[in-house]
């Protein structure tokens, strides 16, 4: 997928779907069966202190996201309208900028 198709998905998901979330809430959507990633990455975000939202992938919307992203693994974290990812990735959950850590 090209980063411009990439942009434009994020942009579609944010705008359908995130109106409700500041820009800079991280949104972690998880599986509802227990997921070892999805656990690793929730210790990660709070040990670091990041603010997020948890949202299981069963909840009304929460696939559209996923599909309209592309993402395929769980978790998914939404940092904002450019930056998503899935799988445990705690480099970037360490990179993450100042402004989204409480």
């Amino acid at each position: 997928m090209s980063l411009l198709s990439y942009a434009c998905r994020l942009e579609f998901v944010q705008s359908e779907y995130l109106e409700a979330i500041t820009p800079m809430s991280v949104i972690l959507i998880a599986a509802a069966s227990p997921c070892h990633p999805c656990r690793l990455t929730e210790n990660e975000l709070k040990r670091r202190g990041v603010e997020y939202t948890k949202y299981s992938i069963t909840d009304p919307g929460m696939s559209d996201r996923a599909e309209a992203l592309g993402i395929r693994s769980l978790p998914i974290v939404i940092v904002d309208e450019t930056t998503a990812w899935g799988g445990f990735q705690p480099t970037r959950i360490r990179a993450l900028p100042v402004s989204v850590v409480a």
